[in-house]
């Protein structure tokens, strides 16, 4: 059976040469952004330019792309316009050369060596292909939909595809020109800003290792979820406003510009993941009491409800427009609850993690779970009361406030908490007469060796697929969920014309999302209820004539609506996933023909879990 690519670059090695000139493109990119001398004087201020190129670049881009995607039909023609002027922008640059030549410097500071060492592994994780549940469920299945058709999907039957949003774009933008693992790259370099903060802020490494030996980062990296690249956009506005609160270092012209970029890396960060609302709505608070310490309050209001009008509302409003119900819950919900599993599904995102105590945290539950926590970093929180005095007040109330409200209507999950660890590592490398107990220091240290391991237990099983086609699949048979499933499926159909229900989650392993219906509505309604309706009558209108199964408990439940079997395979695969403790059992695969007019009666609901 073919091998699974998802662009037409189907040389792995090439895939990632293609994603380094992008890296490149967008650093050039930054660089030309910074010829503006005002944000070159407000980013200078807290890091040497170099760090935070691709941060400003990837940030401005999603700004501008994502309303013009929403809401005109010239969205596919736009990607790729940015997608092949990023790719001709990192050509030029290579033709010209960097300026900058690297010297091999040596170091007895031990604690920069295991600094490079991280750094190393996640840049060696970041350029694996995409093999995360989520990643191959509805952040590839959007980016290609946006990929083909220039559009987010307007479907009832995928609710994950709902809470998609601009990170998406730069998943897209990579598939245009053969870069499947552009967006987990950039992830990276959201570590490599603040690497640069820290840098300036501080000195001593402690700080920097404070967060990069955390387990959590080694998930978040190797995938292609928009979250870490995100949370560094937010900790870079954090640090402005830690460095610059008391200072008088900009005048009115930089000051504006400070309130214009911090506003859009805000928006940007809730437009890619609605949950950084509770930190950028921390961070607007704490602009506000620097406006009016800066004597701009009116002039950051103005600024602001301009921001709120013109790119933050359009959104919501383009998805009210699409799925109804109440406008106002959008402001503080990624969904609206009126269409029936709405709620449900809500509440399964809240509950994540709920029934596990807040311990898991810092310590995983079980073997299965490191890369799932913090770590021991996380009781560097504790350090605060240290530089507790007046001008670190605000910001440590910040924290204080952030973990307090994400304990009583967050998801109990490290990478949640991750922002208010970084934020604390800032205002403690901020304070420069604070030195952290060597025995301390010990802790960090002895952290960081489980996490290198496992950085290259990961760099050693995932990354030798840009190698060569046959390691390619040879990982994603043994590590990407789905792949061996979805690899029978697409053969097995590969003929066919007709529209396909997947009774699997990986609906991003399709290589013609066109042809591809999703289900996982079906975790979240009750079929027996009039208001689920409307979801079938979606269904109906997209009318698929096939059905694939990986789950003969599936099949049970929709025997009635099945027409006859088209194709079957015993010990198709297992399931699969990167977690070497956590492998599953194997599975067989069957394709039925199907009749989802008959739908939902024909639902055998004694099979179901969903019984009202």
């Amino acid at each position: 059976m073919d091998p699974i690519y998802h662009t037409y670059l189907q040389i792995p090695f090439l895939n990632f040469i293609v994603s380094i000139i992008m890296i490149v493109g967008f650093y050039y990119l930054g660089s030309l952004i910074f010829l503006n001398k005002s944000l070159n004087k407000i980013f200078s201020s807290i890091s040497h330019l170099k760090y935070q190129k691709v941060l400003i670049s990837v940030n401005l881009i999603l700004f501008f792309s994502y309303p013009i995607i929403l809401f005109t039909n010239h969205g596919g023609l736009l990607l790729k316009l940015i997608s092949f002027s990023i790719l001709m922008l990192g050509l030029v640059k290579i033709f010209l050369k960097f300026k900058s030549k690297f010297k091999i410097k040596k170091y007895s500071d031990y604690e920069i060596y295991l600094v490079f060492f991280l750094l190393f592994g996640y840049f060696l994780i970041s350029i694996a292909p995409p093999t995360s549940a989520d990643s191959l469920d509805y952040h590839l299945y959007v980016a290609k939909i946006l990929e083909d058709l220039g559009k987010y999907p307007e479907t009832l039957n995928h609710f994950t595809s709902i809470i998609a949003g601009s990170g998406e774009i730069l998943i897209a933008i990579g598939l245009n020109v053969g870069s499947e693992q552009l967006s987990s790259i950039i992830q990276f370099f959201g570590l490599i800003s603040l690497l640069g903060i820290l840098k300036k802020f501080n000195k001593q490494n402690i700080y920097i290792l404070i967060v990069f030996s955390s387990p959590v980062l080694i998930f978040l990296i190797s995938t292609l979820k928009p979250q870490l690249f995100h949370i560094c956009s937010n900790a870079f506005v954090f640090a402005l406003l830690l460095k610059n609160f008391y200072l008088n270092k900009f005048n009115l012209k930089d000051n504006l510009s400070f309130l214009v970029f911090s506003f859009i890396f805000i928006i940007v960060s809730i437009q890619a993941k609605f949950s950084f609302l509770l930190s950028s709505f921390i961070l607007g608070f704490i602009i506000l009491f620097y406006s009016y310490k800066k004597k701009i309050l009116f002039k950051s209001i103005i600024t602001g409800l301009i921001f709120l009008i013109f790119f933050y509302l359009p959104p919501l409003v383009w998805k009210f427009n699409i799925y109804g119900g109440d406008f106002y819950e959008l402001f503080y919900s990624p969904i609206t609850s009126n269409i029936h599993g709405h709620a449900e599904f809500k509440q399964m995102l809240q509950n994540v993690g709920k029934r596990l105590s807040y311990l898991w945290i810092i310590f995983p539950v079980s073997l299965r779970d490191l890369t799932q926590t913090l770590g021991l970093s996380s009781l560097f929180v504790l350090y605060l009361y240290k530089v507790g005095h007046s001008k670190n007040t605000l910001f440590i109330f910040a924290i204080i406030f952030f973990i307090s409200v994400s304990v009583a209507i967050g998801q109990n999950t490290a990478r949640f908490f991750l922002e208010p660890l970084i934020w604390t590592s800032l205002i403690l490398s901020h304070s420069a007469k604070l030195v952290i107990n060597k025995h301390i220091k010990y802790i960090i240290y002895l952290q960081c060796i489980p996490t290198i391991l496992m950085l290259f237990y990961g760099v050693s099983t995932l990354s030798p697929s840009i190698l060569t086609n046959n390691l390619r699949d040879k990982v994603m048979n043994e590590k990407a969920l789905g792949y061996s499933f979805f690899q029978w499926v697409n053969y097995e159909t590969k003929d066919l014309k007709d529209k396909i229900i997947y009774f699997h989650r990986s609906v991003g392993l399709s290589p013609d999302v066109s042809k591809v219906v999703p289900s996982d509505f079906r975790y979240y309604i009750f079929p027996e209820l009039e208001k689920a309706r409307l979801i079938f009558d979606d269904i109906k209108k997209i009318d698929p004539k096939y059905a694939a199964f990986y789950d003969f408990q599936d099949v049970k439940v929709y025997k009635k609506c099945l027409v006859k079997l088209y194709k079957k395979k015993e010990q198709i695969g297992y399931h699969a996933t990167r977690n070497p403790l956590a492998k599953g059992n194997s599975y067989d695969g069957f394709i039925y023909e199907i009749n989802v007019s008959l739908m939902p009666e024909c639902i055998n609901l004694k099979e179901t879990k969903w019984k009202n």
